[in-house]
């Protein structure tokens, strides 16, 4: 028996985050040596270090007079919660480290006891801090960059809308279309490259049905599908920001055409999910599908297997927008070999709504 409490005692030594042991009474017990080694570094006179040493008492004594410890303290000592995570209340004593407070209760022979350790996130916060600096940063310039390039391709475009109105050289028409569609084309990845970036949460939904969209978008690409064709197989009603909802469709299918051949026919219904409240919708075509090897990384942004065309983002925005509604997207191929789209996690609206 003694080996094995001394076994337990060396194993809490070598525990890399400082540990102590606390009775019902929330009065220490015992302490591992990176709990005695970081409060004499940082002579914390509010952190027990004897036994005997009563932990809430010296929590509302420190600074931070953190009452979401205590109340912790509590709470497990009565047996109501068994896990408390907390910033550490003693931010003021480690100016440069930063520490998560955790407390669990456990029961050894009828008695309650609690557990408490101090985890170092110094370094997490700051590669943390970094990153959304980097990306605040990354987000404002994108955003003038934008608006910058924006104006001048408005103005690009109107001229060569108002040339081409004037000119009756075919020649030149045909060269005007093709500025007129790389204006069109750049302001697409402005605006793609914002979205991904920005992020976002779908929260101003309203009332979809999947068919009515579905077919709404697909007319709406008439110019790129005229010997494609579309199946709606089912559809049901649910919620969603229609803008953007509207964007998946349109992606979806235009990845369709470009890849499976402007004679492509796509098929979209509904994904049941036994044994859940939740339903989905599917996006499949008859075109020679996707390469096992790219499966994996269609959502990445700037992956195209069209190196001549296609400029990556359209599938990342897709994924962007399904995961912003709180929603899930994955891509395979189908029973029939093309390339199929599934969106899961949907909540349907029933009809009687």
């Amino acid at each position: 028996m003694s080996s094995t409490v001394g076994l337990k005692s060396a194993a809490l030594d070598e525990f890399p985050d400082p540990i102590a042991i606390f009775d019902e009474r929330a009065k220490l017990v015992d302490t591992n040596q990176q709990w005695n080694q970081l409060t004499q570094e940082a002579d914390a006179d509010f952190l027990p270090t004897s036994p005997g040493d009563d932990f809430a008492s010296e929590v509302s004594q420190s600074p931070g007079k953190n009452t979401t410890v205590t109340d912790g303290i509590q709470a497990i000592l009565e047996d109501s919660e068994e896990l408390v995570t907390e910033y550490c209340p003693f931010d003021g004593t480690f100016p440069d480290r930063r520490f998560l407070l955790h407390l669990m209760g456990f029961t050894y022979e009828s008695d309650r006891w609690l557990l408490s350790s101090l985890v170092d996130v110094t370094e997490i916060d700051d590669a943390a801090l970094t990153a959304r600096e980097r990306a605040n940063r990354a987000e404002d310039a994108l955003s003038i960059i934008s608006h910058d390039v924006q104006t001048p391709l408005s103005v690009i475009k109107g001229y060569a809308e108002l040339l081409e109105e004037e000119c009756e050289d075919d020649i030149a028409n045909q060269s005007l279309e093709r500025i007129q569609s790389a204006s069109a084309r750049a302001s697409t990845i402005i605006d793609d490259a914002q979205t991904l970036l920005g992020g976002f949460e779908a929260t101003d939904r309203e009332t979809v049905e999947l068919a009515t969209i579905v077919e709404a978008v697909w007319n709406n690409l008439d110019h790129m599908n005229e010997e494609a064709s579309l199946r709606v197989e089912d559809s049901f009603t649910f919620e969603a920001e229609v803008g953007l909802l509207r964007r998946v469709f349109e992606n979806l299918f235009i990845n369709a055409i470009d890849h499976a051949g402007p004679a492509v026919t796509v098929r979209v219904g509904c994904l049941p999910e036994p044994k859940s409240s939740t339903v989905g919708f599917f996006v499949e075509d008859d075109g020679p599908g996707l390469p096992d090897r790219e499966v994996e990384n269609v959502f990445t942004p700037g992956f195209t297997s069209d190196s001549q065309n296609g400029y990556g983002l359209g599938l990342a925005i897709v994924q962007t927008i399904i995961e912003g509604h709180g929603w899930a997207i994955t891509a395979s191929n189908g029973a029939t070999g093309g390339a199929r789209f599934e969106a899961s996690g949907i909540h349907p609206v029933s009809e009687s709504n």
